[in-house]
C-alpha cells in the first residue's frame, strides 16, 4: 500500500534508533488513521501514512535538528498512533488554535508545532507553527481584530518543506548540541516544602 515510501523511511527510523512496529499492528493502525480522517475530515499524505504505521516511538534519544534557510530548529519527537503524546490527542489540543488544514506531527522543546498540511491547498507540506504569536492572545491584547478567523492567520506559520518525506530526509543528528548538553553538570534543587509533602 505504502511500499513506495517504506523503504526510505524505515531506513530514517533506523538513523535516528525510532522504535519499528511489527507487522501484527499495522490492521490496529490503519483503522486508527481511517478514524483520523473521518472524524477531522482531512486526508492524511501518503508518506506521512507510512511513517505512522512503520513508527511506534517518535521520541528521539539524540539532538536532532531541521533548518529553515539560515536557522537551526531542535525537534524533540514525531507523534505517533500510540502513547501519551499520541497524534489523536495532540490534534484535540490543538484544535482551533491552528488553520484546519494543518495538524500538529511533531513538537520543539519549547511547544513550538511542526505541523503537515491535510487539505489540498497545504497538502503534504510541513510547517512550523510558533505557539508564542497566537491568535486568540493577539485578540485578546487588542493586536488583531476579533473576527480574524483561524483559517485565514498565517503569521505565525512558516514552511519547512514541501513534503513529508523531504522533511524527514532533511532531519539530523546535531552532535554540537548534544555535546553542549553534559547531564553529569546538570543539578536539581527541590523545595524543602515539596519535600515535606
Amino acid at each position: 500500500m505504502y511500499t513506495e515510501y517504506e523503504k526510505d523511511i524505515l531506513s530514517i527510523l533506523s538513523k535516528f534508533k525510532l522504535d519499528i512496529s511489527d507487522n501484527d499492528s499495522f490492521k490496529e493502525k490503519l483503522n486508527l488513521m481511517q478514524g483520523i480522517e473521518e472524524k477531522y475530515n482531512l486526508f492524511l499524505p501518503e508518506s506521512y501514512k507510512c511513517f505512522l504505521l512503520l513508527c511506534n516511538n517518535g521520541f528521539f534519544s539524540d539532538a536532532v535538528s531541521f533548518n529553515i534557510e539560515n536557522s537551526e530548529f531542535i525537534l524533540n519527537e514525531l507523534y505517533c498512533l500510540t502513547g501519551n503524546n499520541n497524534l489523536t490527542a495532540q490534534i484535540e489540543t490543538f484544535l482551533f488554535r491552528m488553520p484546519q488544514n494543518l495538524i500538529p506531527i511533531g513538537e520543539r522543546p519549547n511547544g513550538d508545532q511542526v505541523c503537515i498540511g491535510v487539505k489540498e491547498e497545504t497538502n503534504e507540506g510541513v510547517f512550523l507553527w510558533y505557539h508564542e504569536n497566537e491568535l486568540e492572545a493577539r485578540k485578546m491584547i487588542g493586536e488583531i481584530n476579533s473576527d480574524t478567523d483561524i483559517n485565514s492567520y498565517y503569521e505565525n506559520i512558516e514552511i519547512i518543506s514541501n513534503s513529508f518525506l523531504n522533511f524527514l530526509n532533511s532531519l539530523k543528528i546535531n552532535d554540537k548540541i548534544a555535546e553542549e548538553v553534559d547531564l553529569n553538570d546538570v543539578e536539581i534543587w527541590l523545595d524543602e516544602d515539596l519535600l515535606n509533602d
